[in-house]
């Protein structure tokens, strides 16, 4: 709980920390994928104590699309709220995706605002209630807003940034930095670096805060290392 990790990696998908598409810093999440129908690699996060969607005011993350990419039509890095309902059934993730919310530049990075009533997101999981009838859950775009309207006392377990599941008919490399999300005004962002270590062969991921303490804390930002 409480740091990034990576998971869901199967079917030739891969990431990692590393400085192949340097963002703010020496590095960023690097995610590749090989055009198989379950290529697919996430990083996440999950809390130790769930929290509301009803409180979630907002995030952004900055992501990149290599020119080398062929998977069609034109796909990027997710952002994603793994959620559980109000009796903590698993509800699976809300997804947002840039090519469902816009056009999808190539070899430039973009910074992504999230919003609760903008931005467009679908569900994965049939225990998340939708606002009508919905017979392709991806083809169903909602607010987040909406979803939380439609599904009180959901939870929000986690955040998850990622690429492939569904990616089919081509290949996918690009990146993604900054992930932030807010809860009750209160900002958490991170940024993936690569720090130089003695032992080239070791992969691990630090967490490192800092913040003032006190009531008037309102933001708090990480930095997130791998050890080459």
């Amino acid at each position: 709980f409480n740091e990034w990790q990576q998971r869901n990696v199967r079917g030739g998908g891969e990431v990692g920390i590393t400085t192949d598409y340097a963002r703010n810093g020496n590095g960023s999440i690097s995610f590749g994928t090989d055009g198989s129908s379950p290529s697919k690699a996430d990083m996440e996060i999950y809390f130790s104590t769930p929290k509301l969607l009803s409180e979630f005011n907002g995030g952004s993350y900055d992501w990149f699309r290599d020119g080398a990419s062929t998977v069609s039509p034109a796909p990027a890095p997710a952002y994603r709220l793994a959620v559980l309902t109000s009796a903590n059934l698993f509800a699976g993730y809300l997804v947002f995706e840039p090519y469902l919310n816009g056009t999808v530049p190539v070899n430039t990075w973009e910074t992504e605002t999230i919003t609760t009533g903008g931005s467009l997101f679908w569900s994965t999981n049939a225990n998340t209630i939708l606002p009508d009838f919905c017979p392709n859950r991806q083809a169903c775009l909602y607010s987040l807003e909406t979803l939380s309207a439609s599904n009180a006392g959901m939870k929000v377990r986690g955040f998850s940034v990622g690429a492939g599941s569904n990616w089919t008919g081509g290949t996918f490399t690009g990146a993604v930095d900054n992930v932030g999300f807010t809860f009750n005004n209160v900002e958490n962002q991170f940024n993936f670096e690569v720090a130089a270590v003695p032992e080239p062969s070791t992969w691990a991921i630090m967490i490192v805060g800092f913040g003032a303490a006190g009531s008037m804390i309102r933001r708090r930002k990480a930095m997130v290392a791998s050890r080459v």
